[in-house]
Parts: structure tokens; sequence; C-alpha cells
């Protein structure tokens, strides 16, 4: 395989490991070099390329936990662990719902203004 191929390669197993939160083999940092360290259930790691959700390392820093999970919330909400896709909707207890358009009432998305 060519050089060219295979760091296209690595890049794009990259992108969708921070797209998807599919976590990596627990990368660790060690010695010296610049970038703040963490401690955690994940041992020790930099949280500007990791994230550590419940004792498991996913890779790309700054993201938030859905239970275990990782995820960006700019693309997904988490209602009582559970990931959906789409930024800044409403929770209805593990439903995803857009509140422009529904209601929550008694556990149920209802659609319309009013329950």
């Amino acid at each position: 395989m060519s050089r060219h191929l295979t760091l296209l390669i690595v890049f794009s197993l990259m992108l969708a490991a921070i797209f998807f939160g599919e976590t990596q083999g627990c990368p660790r940092t060690g010695g010296r070099g610049g970038g703040s360290r963490r401690s955690s259930g994940c041992g020790t790691y930099d949280p500007r390329h990791y994230t550590c959700c419940r004792g498991t390392l996913h890779l790309g820093g700054g993201q938030s936990c859905c239970g275990s999970r990782a995820y960006s919330l700019h693309h997904r909400t988490c209602c009582r662990g559970i990931l959906h896709f789409g930024s800044g909707r409403s929770c209805c207890g593990s439903k995803a719902y857009d509140y422009s358009f529904s209601r929550c009432c008694n556990g149920r998305v209802v659609f319309g203004l009013h329950c």
C-alpha cells in the first residue's frame, strides 16, 4: 500500500471514530510534551485529543458523554443514556423530540404545541 493510501485510511478511521463515538485502544500520554494531562478511570490521557466516559477512552477531545459513549453535542442528543441523531433536541424520558413541533405530555411525545 502506498503511504498516501495508508494516511487516507488512518484519517478516515479517525473521523469515523470522532463522529460515531467509536472507542480506540486506550492510548496513554506519557513522558514529556505539551498539553494538559488528566488521570481518571481511563488512566492518564490528553483531554485535547481524548474523552473519557465511565472508564472508556474515546478518540476526540471535548466531547460529551452519554453513559460510556462519547458524542458531539453538535450532532446528537442524549436522553437517559440513549443517543439520538440531531442536536438541540429536548428529551421526553429516553426519547428525543423537536420542541418547536411537539411537547412531552405525561412521558409521551405529542405532536402539537399543547398537551
